[in-house]
């Protein structure tokens, strides 16, 4: 993945504090993760059981989760509201407590799937339903308020990112 893609798509966390009602920072710097390390990405690996795919590692070897500089993103016809790609090896990432796991528990997501981001009752994640191709699977949206359909969005999270900067940049 182009770097300059992926660091067009997260908002750097002191424009996050700057713009922020509530300049929070530790709360807020609880969204990005430190730059990941190859034992990082063998540990979240090993606790979500999937290899995560080669365009999502190749973001997050740019930039480890954040905020985004938009919070509602067209995919084709689809609307969708979210904030946040979360990263790996952090309080907020997808292989904490409280990350892709328990969400899938909490709210009923589908399964074999890693949740990246979402507030719970829609969700952005990665598919594994289906075997990965060329180290790389669809990402889909779900809704929870909408019998927990989801929808694919995009056919792998490269290009997921290249619609959101089609959006943002």
């Amino acid at each position: 993945m182009d770097a300059n893609l992926a660091l067009k798509v997260i908002k750097p966390l002191h424009e996050v504090i700057a713009g922020h009602p509530f300049p929070n920072e530790p709360k807020l710097r609880a969204y990005y993760g430190l730059p990941m390390t190859e034992s990082m990405l063998i540990q979240a690996e090993r606790t979500l059981g999937v290899k995560l795919p080669t365009s999502y590692v190749e973001f997050l070897k740019v930039i480890n989760g954040g905020f985004l500089w938009g919070d509602c993103f067209h995919f084709g016809d689809i609307e969708l509201a979210f904030s946040c790609l979360h990263g790996i090896g952090y309080e907020q990432g997808i292989d904490a407590e409280l990350g892709s796991g328990y969400m899938i528990e909490e709210w009923g997501y589908p399964s074999p799937a890693v949740w990246i981001g979402g507030d719970g009752h829609t969700a952005v994640m990665l598919d594994y339903r289906v075997p990965p191709q060329n180290g790389e699977v669809p990402v889909i949206w779900v809704d929870t308020e909408d019998d927990g359909q989801s929808i694919q969005i995009a056919a792998s999270f490269g290009e997921f990112i290249r619609v959101i900067n089609q959006q943002t940049g």
